[in-house]
C-alpha cells in the first residue's frame, strides 16, 4: 500500500491553487480585454458620430449662408420689395454637388418633409427702428429673416439628421444717422478741444491726432484700424494725443456700403452727385440711377458757356422745361415817355449768374452760379403750377468753362426755408453764405426744432460768413473777417487727399473757411459725411494757414433730429447692411 505523505498533498494543493489564480488572472484579463475593447468600439463610434454631427452642421450652415448671400444681395440691388417678392424662391437655394463634391450623399430637406429645400421665414417685417448688435444706436429700416437648414447624411449607418436655424437682419440705414461717417481715410487732428456726441464711422482707416483733446461721446468703428497717430503721409511730427472714448470702439467691422450695383470705390460714389449719362445707357431704375441725386430732382439747372436749361426731374421722364426768364435774375429797361433817365430793375429770381469772387485756399478766381433760397420761396406757386409738385430737392450744376478759373455754386438767403424741407445738390463745389436754415431765436443753439429737414450736398462744402464781400476777397484776411454763424443742414461732401507734403484738413476742416473767425463761434448741427475724395476742389491744406483762415470756436453738434424719418432731407441716401442674428441647433426631422 503506497502512502500519501503530507508534503505531497501539499505540492498537489499549492499546484491547484496556482491553476486557479492562474484562471483567475486569465479571466480578469480577458474582462479587461473586454472592456478595453468595449471602449474602444464605443469611443470609435463616439468619434464616428461626432464627426459626422459637425460634418453635418458645416453643411446646413453652407446652406444657410448660401440662403443669406443670396437675400442680401437682392437686398443691395433692389431693396427690400424683391426681398420679400423672392422669399419663396430662397428655399431652393441649397448647396450642390458642383459646388463640392463633398456633399454627394446629404440630402436636405424643410423639416416639414419637402426635400432638397430649406425654410426661410419673415420672424418681423420691416420696421424703422434701433437696430440690434453693433449697430444699436443706429435707427433703420429693419426685416427680420429666419433660415431653417436641415440635412441627413444617407450614407451614414446611422441616420441622423443635422438642423440650425439662424436669422439674419437686413437693414436701411439713413447715412445721417451719423455725426460722422467717411466711405474714405478718416483724419481727425483738431489743434482745439473738441466733443463728438454721434456715431462715428469710417469704412477705411481712422487717424486720429489732436492737439488739446478729442472725445467720442459714442460709439466709433472703422472697418480697417483706428490709430492714434498721423496719417502716413501727413507731414507734420507724432506727439501723444488725449482721446477719450465715452463708448466702444471697434476696429475691423464690416463695411456700411450705397447700393450702387458697383464697388464703393471714390470714383463710383462721385458719380451720385454727377449728371448721369442717358437713360439708355443707364435707366433710372438701376441700382446707380435710383442713388443720383440727379434723378431725385423736382428741379434740374444746368448752365453752360452757350445755354441754360431749367427742366424737371426723372418723376416725369425729365419732360417739363421752365422758362429761363422766370428762373434767374433779369434785367428789364422802362423807357420814360417825359425827360429823364430810364428806369433799369433787376427782377430777382432763384439762380444768378454773374457772381465772381476769389477763393484764397484755390488760389484763383471763380465763376459762381448763385442760388438764392429766399427767391424759391417766393416764387413757390409758379414752380408748382409747372412742376406739379414743390420743390424739395434742387440739381444745379455749372459746366462754364474760363481759363484760370472754376465754376462753383453758392447758397444766399438760407435762413428760412420751404417747410417741407430742402436740398440742394451740385456737382460743383458748393458755398454756403450766411445763416441757414435756423431762426434768429436760435442762433448758436443746438435747437433745431423749428428748422427745416434740409441737406447740402457737392463736391466740397465751403462756408461764409453773413459779413463776406465778394470785393475783398482777394485781399489780406485782415479784409476777410466773419461773424457768428449757424447751420443746421446735413452735409455730404468730398475731401482732398493727405499728399505730397500736404494735409488733407481732417474732420475739423470739413467745413471749408476763408475768413478769420478769431473770437467768433460757428455753430453747426448736423451730420458730415465725406463720400468720396473730391474731384474738383483737390487742394490740400498747407501750413501755416494764417493766409487763408483763422479758426473759430466749433460748436458742432450731431442733430439726433435727422434719426426721425419725418425729419431726414430729402433725397437722403441709405446704407444697406446684414446684421447676423441668433444662431442655434434644433431638432432634425427625417423626411
Amino acid at each position: 500500500m503506497k502512502l500519501i505523505t503530507t508534503s505531497l498533498v501539499n505540492r498537489v494543493a499549492r499546484r491547484g491553487y496556482a491553476l486557479i489564480f492562474a484562471l483567475l488572472f486569465t479571466g480578469v484579463s480577458l474582462l479587461i480585454l473586454g472592456s478595453a475593447l468595449a471602449w474602444s468600439s464605443a469611443s470609435s463610434r463616439l468619434t464616428a458620430r461626432s464627426n459626422l454631427y459637425y460634418g453635418g452642421v458645416n453643411v446646413v450652415e453652407a446652406s444657410a449662408e448660401k440662403v443669406i448671400a443670396r437675400m442680401t444681395a437682392d437686398f443691395q440691388t433692389n431693396g427690400q420689395a424683391t426681398v420679400d417678392a423672392n422669399l419663396g424662391s430662397y428655399a431652393t437655394y441649397i448647396p450642390t454637388t458642383t459646388e463640392t463634391s463633398l456633399l454627394k450623399n446629404y440630402q436636405f430637406n424643410n423639416g416639414t418633409g419637402t426635400i432638397n429645400r430649406v425654410k426661410v421665414d419673415k420672424l418681423v417685417n420691416w420696421t424703422y427702428t434701433n437696430l440690434p448688435t453693433i449697430y444699436n444706436g443706429l435707427m433703420g429700416r429693419v426685416a427680420t429673416f429666419q433660415i431653417t437648414a436641415t440635412a441627413l447624411d444617407t450614407n451614414a449607418v446611422e441616420k441622423t439628421p443635422v438642423a440650425i436655424q439662424r436669422q439674419a437682419h437686413l437693414a436701411s440705414i439713413p447715412i445721417f444717422n451719423f455725426a460722422c461717417y467717411y466711405a474714405v481715410d478718416m483724419e481727425f487732428n483738431p489743434g482745439g478741444a473738441m466733443t463728438v456726441n454721434g456715431r462715428v464711422h469710417g469704412n477705411g482707416n481712422i487717424y486720429l491726432q489732436p492737439g488739446n483733446g478729442l472725445t467720442f461721446q459714442t460709439h466709433v468703428t472703422s472697418a480697417r484700424k483706428i490709430h492714434h497717430n498721423y496719417h502716413p503721409n501727413d507731414p507734420r511730427g507724432y506727439f501723444t494725443p488725449t482721446i477719450t472714448y465715452n463708448a466702444l470702439h471697434d476696429g475691423g467691422v464690416n463695411s456700411m456700403t450705397l447700393p450702387i450695383g458697383t464697388n464703393n470705390t471714390s470714383t463710383n460714389l462721385h458719380r451720385i452727385i454727377e449728371v448721369p449719362p442717358s437713360t439708355a445707357v443707364e435707366p433710372t431704375n438701376s441700382a446707380m440711377g435710383r442713388m443720383r441725386y440727379y434723378n431725385k430732382a423736382d428741379l434740374i439747372i444746368l448752365i453752360s458757356n452757350t445755354t441754360v436749361v431749367a427742366r424737371s426731374g426723372s418723376y416725369n421722364n425729365f419732360a417739363t422745361v421752365l422758362p429761363w426768364t422766370n428762373v434767374c435774375d433779369r434785367i428789364s429797361v422802362t423807357k420814360k415817355k417825359k425827360k429823364g433817365a430810364a428806369v433799369t430793375n433787376v427782377v430777382q429770381g432763384v439762380i444768378a449768374t454773374n457772381v465772381v469772387f476769389y477763393d484764397k485756399r484755390a488760389g484763383q478766381y471763380v465763376n459762381a452760379t448763385e442760388v438764392d433760397v429766399s427767391e424759391l420761396i417766393n416764387d413757390a406757386s409758379f414752380y408748382l403750377s409747372w412742376l406739379g409738385r414743390s420743390v424739395k430737392t434742387l440739381y444745379v450744376a455749372d459746366f462754364r468753362t474760363t481759363a484760370g478759373r472754376r465754376s462753383v455754386v453758392r447758397i444766399v438767403n438760407g435762413q428760412v426755408l420751404p417747410s417741407a424741407g430742402l436740398t440742394i445738390v451740385s456737382p460743383n463745389p458748393v458755398y454756403i453764405q450766411g445763416e441757414y436754415n435756423v431762426p434768429d431765436a436760435y442762433l448758436g443753439t443746438t435747437n433745431t426744432s423749428a428748422s427745416a429737414p434740409a441737406s447740402i450736398i457737392g463736391d466740397a462744402v465751403t462756408v461764409l460768413s453773413d459779413d463776406w464781400s465778394d470785393a475783398a476777397s482777394g485781399g489780406d484776411l485782415s479784409g476777410r473777417l466773419a461773424t457768428n454763424m449757424t447751420i443746421n443742414a446735413a452735409i455730404l461732401t468730398g475731401v482732398p487727399v493727405t499728399a505730397g507734403g500736404a494735409y488733407s484738413g481732417g474732420m475739423e476742416n470739413f467745413l471749408r473757411l476763408l475768413e478769420d473767425w478769431s473770437g467768433k463761434t460757428l455753430t453747426f448741427n448736423g451730420s458730415m459725411v465725406a463720400l468720396f475724395q473730391s474731384q474738383a476742389e483737390t487742394t490740400p491744406l498747407y501750413f501755416p494757414t494764417t493766409a487763408l483762415y483763422a479758426a473759430p470756436t466749433r460748436n458742432w453738434n450731431f442733430n439726433p433730429a435727422l434719426q426721425d424719418p419725418a425729419k431726414q432731407p430729402p433725397g437722403t441716401p441709405e446704407l444697406r447692411v446684414l446684421i447676423r442674428g441668433d444662431w442655434r441647433m434644433v431638432r432634425g426631422a427625417i423626411p
